[in-house]
């Protein structure tokens, strides 16, 4: 059995948790940005370079929507 990676599954958590939270302020979209930096970094040290890009438009979609919520 291989062991469980902590980066993976925190940065799993932490989106996870975030996207959950999302319903109930727009606040939790920063917690979502900054599950997607963790996955930057995990990608990029697996030299993963797509899904690297893939978290980084997905962390810049996620502030864009956190400003929106906060002209609201």
């Amino acid at each position: 059995m291989k062991k469980i990676n902590i980066a993976d599954l925190s940065g799993a958590s932490i989106i996870l948790l975030s996207l959950y939270l999302i319903g109930q302020s727009h606040v939790w979209w920063l917690l979502y940005a900054f599950g997607c930096f963790l996955w930057i970094l995990i990608h990029f040290s697996k030299k993963l370079y797509f899904g690297m890009i893939m978290n980084a438009v997905a962390m810049v979609i996620a502030i864009s929507n956190f400003v929106k919520g906060m002209n609201l």
